[in-house]
C-alpha cells in the first residue's frame, strides 16, 4: 500500500481517493456490464460489441472532458447524476428492460468512468502542480478490492445489478465530494501512449499490457465456466484482480525489480499460453488469469514514460486509444460467436508468442539504443514507483 501521508498533504490523499474510485467504477463497468450483456444478448457478438460501445464512448467522454473544461459546479452536479442513472438503468435492465436499458447504463457509466479519471488528473495537478507522476498501485488495488467485494458472484446478475445499483449512487456521490474549490474539467491533458511508442520503450511490458482487454471482456464467460465445474465465481475475479495488482505493490515496495519485469513478463505470457493447453476445463483458465494478470500488472506498472526526446512517443487523445479497443473487442466477439472460447484462448497465445519475441528484439536493439546519441537536454529521470503522488491510474 501507498506510504503514510503527512496529514497536511491532503490533495496527495485526495489523488489517492481518486484513484481508487476510478478503478472501483472501471473494473465493475466490466464486470456488471459485461454479465449483463452476456445474459440479455442473443449471442456474444451483440454482448461484446455492447462493450466495445462502452469503450468508445469512455474514450469520448474523456476527449470532451480535455477539450472544454467544464466549472467545478458543472462537474460535481454531472457526477451523481451519471452514476445514478448508471445505476437506475442497471436495475431496469434486469426487470424487463433489456438491451435498451442496458445501452442507457453503458453511456451513463461510461461518463462516470471519464468523470473519474478527469478527477485523478484534476488532483494530480493539485498533488504535483501537474509534474509527471508514476502510477497509484496501492490505490487502484483498493478499487480493485471495491470492485470484487460489490461484484461478488457476477453469474447471479439480479443480485449483481442490484448491489451495483445501489453502489453507482454512492460513488456518484463520492466523485462529486472529491472535486475541490478551483477544480476544472483539465484542458490538453495527455491521453495514452500509442501502442508502437510503448513496444519502442518497454519491448514485452506493451504486450503484456495490452492482456488485459481480452481478459476482462472474457470474464463473464470464464466465470460461467466456473460455476459449471463448482467453482466459485468470485475466485477466480479474486485471483485475476490479485494477479493484477499484487505484483505492482511489490515493484512499488521494491522498485529495483522493475529491472527484471521484462523477461518476468515474457516468461509469463508464455507460460499463460502454454498452460491452456496443459491444464483441463476451468483450471486452465485460471491459471491463464493468474499468469496473463501478472503480466499486465509488470507491463501497466513497470514499463518507465516515454521518452519526451523521442518523436514517436508523442500522446494520443482518449477516443483514438478507446475506439481502438471498442474495434478489437468487437472483433473478439464475433471471434467468440464463431468459435466460442477457443477464439479466447488462441488471443492469448498470440500474446505468448509475442512476448518472448519482443524480449528477444528488445535485447537484440538494446546495444543499438544506448549507442544512439542524445539530442537536447537529457530528460529528467521518472519518480520511483512509491511516491504519493501519481498520474492517471
Amino acid at each position: 500500500m501507498p506510504p503514510p501521508l503527512p496529514a497536511a498533504d491532503a490533495p496527495a490523499r485526495r489523488l489517492q481517493a481518486c484513484t481508487a474510485l476510478a478503478w472501483a467504477l472501471l473494473l465493475g463497468g466490466w464486470l456488471g456490464l459485461g454479465s449483463l450483456a452476456q445474459f440479455l444478448a442473443p449471442g456474444p457478438a451483440i454482448a461484446f460489441a455492447l462493450m466495445g460501445a462502452w469503450l468508445a464512448l469512455m474514450g469520448a467522454a474523456a476527449t470532451l472532458l480535455e477539450r472544454r473544461r467544464l466549472p467545478m459546479q458543472a462537474l460535481r452536479i454531472l457526477s451523481p447524476c451519471t452514476a445514478g442513472l448508471a445505476g437506475a438503468a442497471l436495475m431496469a435492465a434486469s426487470h424487463g428492460g433489456g438491451l435498451a436499458a442496458l445501452a442507457v447504463a453503458s453511456a451513463a457509466w461510461a461518463a462516470a468512468v471519464a468523470l473519474a479519471f478527469a478527477a485523478v488528473r484534476d488532483g494530480r495537478a493539485s498533488a504535483r502542480q501537474g509534474r509527471p507522476a508514476a502510477p497509484m498501485p496501492g490505490a487502484a488495488a483498493l478499487g480493485a478490492l471495491a470492485a470484487w467485494a460489490c461484484a461478488g458472484d457476477i453469474g447471479d446478475v439480479g443480485a449483481l445489478a442490484a448491489r451495483l445499483g445501489w453502489a453507482m449512487p454512492v460513488a456518484g456521490m463520492l466523485l462529486a465530494l472529491l472535486w475541490t474549490r478551483g477544480s476544472a474539467s483539465p484542458a490538453l491533458a495527455p491521453g495514452k501512449a500509442t501502442f508502437r511508442a510503448g513496444m519502442r520503450q518497454c519491448g514485452p511490458l506493451a504486450v503484456g499490457s495490452a492482456a488485459m482487454l481480452p481478459m476482462m471482456a472474457g470474464l463473464p464467460l470464464m466465470a460461467s465456466l466456473c460455476r459449471a465445474e463448482a467453482i466459485p465465481p468470485q475466485w477466480m475475479l479474486g485471483l485475476h484482480f490479485a494477479a493484477m495488482f499484487v505484483p505492482a505493490l511489490c515493484l512499488a515496495l521494491r522498485p529495483a525489480l522493475a529491472a527484471r519485469a521484462p523477461g518476468a513478463c515474457a516468461a509469463l505470457l508464455a507460460a499463460g499460453a502454454l498452460w491452456l493447453f496443459l491444464a483441463p476445463g476451468a483450471l486452465a483458465w485460471e491459471g491463464l488469469a493468474l499468469a496473463h494478470g501478472t503480466a499486465w500488472s509488470l507491463g501497466r506498472f513497470a514499463c518507465p514514460s516515454p521518452d519526451p526526446q523521442d518523436m514517436s512517443s508523442r500522446r494520443q487523445a482518449p477516443w483514438v486509444g478507446a475506439l481502438r479497443d471498442g474495434c478489437i473487442v468487437t472483433l473478439l466477439g464475433a471471434g467468440v460467436a464463431f468459435a466460442g472460447l477457443d477464439a479466447m484462448a488462441w488471443v492469448h497465445v498470440a500474446l505468448g508468442l509475442l512476448g518472448p519475441l519482443a524480449w528477444v528484439f528488445s535485447k537484440a536493439a538494446q546495444p543499438h539504443r544506448d549507442a544512439k546519441p542524445q539530442h537536447g537536454p537529457p530528460a529528467p529521470a521518472a519518480p520511483p514507483l512509491h511516491r504519493s503522488a501519481s498520474g492517471r491510474p
